[in-house]
């Protein structure tokens, strides 16, 4: 599988957000598959000194911004001019955006049309802080929206996405069976694409 993997949250930052794409990306990397990543150039000098981070990987910096509401954090830029060309000549089976922001969906839902390329949205904030034009997104561009908990899934189940959706709790520890059973069950959605 080709899998580009969008994300504003990777190390060297610590957030439940950022391990988790490492550990995803790193992993689904080490079992075979080519893995892009694309974050915010103001983490990628660190990027590489991070352990969670499979040398396996190509990461590639997006032109970033700090984000107006997590002090402290950068998000992708708007529009960014070369993300659709680098994803456009990878030519990935999925795309996986962890944590979508709205203003960057204009150009990817475009792009993902035109190639016919699935998308799958991964959210982990409190499902209560994402705006009704971001589900209505979810509904129309997405084929699969993943969620870590049951409380997330039921939110958007009030908006018609319920068929859409895929619970995968992250691992409370990381045991290799609690790791494998995670992984598995993300190889087990992409493969319902």
């Amino acid at each position: 599988m080709r899998l580009a993997f969008i994300t504003s949250a990777f190390p060297p930052q610590v957030t439940d957000l950022a391990l988790t794409s490492a550990l995803i990306t790193s992993e689904l990397a080490k079992r075979g598959h080519t893995v892009k990543v694309f974050i915010p150039d103001y983490y990628f000098s660190k990027v590489r000194s991070s352990p969670q981070v499979s040398p396996k990987l190509e990461i590639f910096p997006q032109a970033s911004l700090p984000n107006p509401f997590d002090r402290g954090q950068f998000i992708i830029a708007a529009f960014p001019t070369e993300l659709p060309v680098q994803i456009a000549s990878f030519k990935p089976d999925i795309v996986y955006y962890a944590n979508p922001q709205i203003h960057q969906f204009p150009f990817l839902g475009i792009l993902l049309a035109v190639k016919h390329i699935p998308l799958v949205i991964a959210y982990e904030p409190p499902m209560s802080s994402i705006s009704s034009f971001l589900i209505g997104t979810f509904s129309t561009l997405a084929r699969k929206v993943i969620v870590n908990s049951d409380p997330s899934a039921n939110y958007l189940s009030k908006f018609g996405i319920k068929e859409k959706t895929i619970i995968i709790p992250r691992p409370k520890n990381n045991s290799k069976t609690e790791l494998k059973s995670f992984l598995d069950k993300y190889e087990r959605a992409f493969s319902l694409l």
